[in-house]
């Protein structure tokens, strides 16, 4: 017979033929996935927030693009875990910083995860459920929103699964290699999102105990999968201790996360600190400026944690009513349909920019139902299966203990997803058994739980005031001013005391040089929310008008607001020091602001460079001189190239004995 026939394909090994469909069914469910995702990116490219990022997004790409700068970004130790702003870092090291690339790379690594599932699906519960988590994962709207976000949910969703697969397919296939895998990915995602360190001490047990019989082969993997997770966490510990100064294993912003969701004033949901501001930087200054208040020292930043950590149990002992009736309302939060938004609105930007996502069939309030019953149908697999179970509900409960809203619980998604299908899949077998009465039972168990779950969407997610002033800001830097204008009209519309609306108003006045129209819109913020963060705005407004009497109440007024905003304070230090106004000047009050400034936040170019202004101002020229050199060295430390050429002028100056009259200063936009 030729080498050219075509073998008959009833004659191919029974075992190949099911080895080969089931390969085309992973690659038909990952190009779904890739198909939908590819669909929601275009689409996306139209909201203006594709290439003006905010909050935690935006803090992402400039500590990527600082990275690749060779620039210090965040100071040591990591007040958040690095892994996602390295992998940002990656992808504009090879493809340049652009806003398209990651997205693409995401929506690519979102297809795999799909993959993943129907993987993780087939090792643990066998094909039916492999196919129908993966169809789910495929075509579920808040992960596909997700993947295309400069956010950390898309490779936290990836390394889990990654990581879950490797553990099953390893007790399954044996091998240690599989083992040092598994943890290594773990390390990985730890160092992402460190929600997983609880689950590694539940898994190496696992690994060691898996079978009794062989413990000592067993502890030899457990430990060895302990090695290997702490492979990439151990130099972020060296680096934490060497160049920061303190212990601390990835980050530290776990203790003031854990108040946020656990203090009297909290609703459960909402990423805010009594007393600090609410933009990210702002609220990273703050949260020390609280702690070292309260004890009256400094402090370093794994005791800022602690203290965060202290004062939310000391709530819990002291209101053990509230806090645990705030425990449930956070429970609630999780288990039910609502999407509650974080940095965005994941409502608004769909319905406005991909409506097809509004159409897709599955949603939180039909999962979980589902897997609440998958749960219970996969008791009698749980031998196989355990490290999902564990792993989900520790993580379940690592997001309830914090804060809940919809972008923490997208890295267990997947595995609900899982789990709906074992309860789907269960419920259509009884039904083809005629099974009727353990039918009836869940499908009445399904019903309870989805009307527990589905308490209806407020309208407040819906007008998405918040989501509305982002898309203005943004339009407004396009310089769309009409637009953007409109947008924030609308929201008054919607909530005339929703402060943020007015201060863009304000920025877009200004904008279009109408001085007296954004001063009313300042003002107009600052009725309706007295600690509204317009002052650096109002102070810039009058400084370039030369109001420098208005511009210092208004740097009094905000510091006596948010005492712990540090950009305020050494702008304020700046103006006593340096003013062209000599009535403003204040060369001994300058001197004492700028030393309270290093006192509260240690030694940093911005607040020596004030200091060595108000010394000058004071006739301290040798003083000026040695602050205003040591500010030189950390400016270009920092590579802040702009910053080190503004010391640089006015080191010229007290040389010649002159004072600093120029108010300008680097600082982030």
């Amino acid at each position: 017979m030729s080498d050219n026939t075509t073998p008959d394909p009833v004659n191919v090994p029974v075992r190949t033929r099911p080895r080969k469909l089931e390969l085309l069914i992973l690659l038909g469910i990952v190009l779904l996935a890739l198909g939908l995702r590819t669909a929601y990116l275009l689409q996306a490219r139209s909201n203006p927030l594709f290439d003006q990022p905010v909050l935690d997004a935006r803090m992402h790409v400039e500590w990527a693009r600082a990275i690749v700068n060779g620039e210090s970004y965040l100071q040591l130790p990591y007040f958040r875990a690095p892994l996602y702003p390295w992998f940002l870092a990656s992808i504009y090291w090879f493809g340049g910083s652009t806003y398209l690339a990651p997205r693409i790379i995401q929506i690519l690594l979102g297809a795999v995860s799909t993959g993943l599932v129907y993987l993780l699906g087939r090792e643990a519960f066998g094909l039916r459920v492999a196919i129908l988590a993966g169809l789910g994962a495929a075509t579920y709207g808040a992960l596909i929103y997700y993947d295309c976000e400069l956010l950390m949910e898309s490779l936290s969703v990836f390394l889990n699964l990654l990581a879950l697969w490797l553990l099953l397919r390893t007790r399954r296939v044996g091998g240690r290699v599989g083992w040092l895998l598994a943890g290594l990915v773990l390390g990985l995602s730890a160092i992402n999102r460190p929600n997983v360190l609880l689950f590694i001490p539940v898994a190496a047990i696992w690994v060691a105990l898996r079978r009794l019989h062989q413990w000592r082969s067993g502890v030899v993997d457990g430990a060895l999968f302990l090695l290997a997770f702490m492979v990439p966490i151990l130099p972020i510990t060296v680096l934490n201790y060497v160049r920061g100064g303190d212990a601390v294993l990835i980050s530290w912003q776990g203790g003031p996360n854990f108040y946020i969701g656990n203090n009297e004033y909290t609703d459960g949901k909402t990423a805010r600190l009594p007393g600090a501001r609410r933009d990210w930087w702002g609220l990273k200054e703050d949260v020390v400026y609280i702690a070292e208040r309260s004890t009256g020292h400094s402090l370093k930043p794994s005791e800022v944690s602690r203290f965060y950590y202290k004062k939310a149990l000391r709530f819990m002992r002291r209101s053990p009513a509230h806090a645990a009736g705030l425990m449930w309302q956070k429970f609630q939060y999780f288990w039910n349909d609502l999407e509650v938004p974080s940095v965005s609105n994941m409502y608004f930007f769909t319905a406005r920019y991909a409506p097809f996502v509004r159409w897709l069939p599955l949603r939180f309030g039909i999962v979980a139902p589902l897997a609440v019953l998958g749960f219970w149908y996969s008791r009698q697999q749980m031998g196989r299966s355990l490290p999902l179970l564990v792993f989900t509900l520790l993580y379940v409960a690592s997001v309830i203990v914090f804060f809940v809203n919809c972008r923490f619980r997208i890295p267990v998604l997947p595995l609900f997803i899982i789990y709906a299908a074992v309860g789907a899949s269960h419920l259509w077998m009884l039904a083809t058994r005629r099974d009727w009465h353990r039918l009836i039972v869940g499908c009445a168990a399904f019903a309870l739980l989805y009307v527990f779950m589905n308490p209806g969407i407020p309208q407040a997610y819906i007008d998405a005031p918040g989501a509305r002033c982002t898309v203005a800001r943004a339009l407004m830097i396009k310089g769309m001013l009409s637009e953007a204008y409109d947008e924030c009209a609308d929201v008054i519309r919607i909530d005339p005391n929703y402060p943020s609306a007015y201060i863009t108003q304000g920025l877009i006045c200004g904008k279009r040089g109408d001085i007296a129209c954004a001063e009313e819109r300042f003002r107009k913020a600052l009725e309706v929310d007295p600690a509204a963060p317009v002052h650096e705005f109002l102070v810039e407004m009058y400084v370039t008008q030369e109001r420098y009497r208005d511009a210092m109440r208004a740097l009094r007024e905000g510091v006596a607001i948010s005492p712990g905003n540090a950009a305020l304070q050494v702008r304020l230090a700046r103006m006593l020091a340096c003013c062209p106004d000599g009535s403003v000047r204040n060369g001994r009050e300058a001197v004492e602001v700028a030393q309270t400034i290093l006192n509260t936040y240690g030694p940093a170019a911005e607040g020596l460079d004030a200091l060595a202004a108000a010394y000058a101002e004071s006739r301290r020229f040798d003083e000026a001189l040695d602050a205003a050199q040591k500010a030189l060295r950390m400016a270009t430390e920092q590579h802040d190239a702009d910053l080190a050429a503004q010391i640089e002028g006015r080191i010229a100056l007290y040389k010649r004995r002159q004072p600093c009259r120029e108010l300008s200063e680097s600082r982030k936009d």
